[in-house]
């Protein structure tokens, strides 16, 4: 469970992870460490924290577009409701992108 003490450490796994499943070249922690400009954390203990948050998706980290979705909007409505006005990022960023064929096939996976 997401805590004041935990969050910070869960989102940079999350994010960890997803730029080493994103990108075509290799990536490492120590990547993060400086493009971040991290200073009061240890590559070896975000590579811990990398593992941890793994094994809590039981290494499954496939997300379908429909979960993707559910995901951004859920946000976009959490920030609109802690702001108290309206924020229609996500929803623009999808309006771009237009209908996404074969976008059933992708959540089948």
């Amino acid at each position: 469970k997401l805590s004041v003490t935990n969050w910070q450490p869960c989102l940079l796994a999350a994010f960890v992870i997803a730029a080493k499943l994103s990108f075509d070249e290799p990536v490492w922690n120590e990547d993060f460490v400086k493009a971040l400009r991290i200073s009061n954390v240890q590559v070896g203990q975000i590579s811990r924290w990398e593992a941890d948050f793994l094994q809590l998706l039981s290494y499954n980290t496939n997300v379908t577009v429909s979960q993707y979705a559910a995901c951004c909007f859920n946000l976009q409505k959490s920030h609109e409701i802690l702001h108290g006005k309206q924020c229609r990022f996500f929803t623009y960023l999808m309006s771009l992108s237009g209908p996404t064929p074969g976008a059933a096939a992708l959540d089948d996976r």
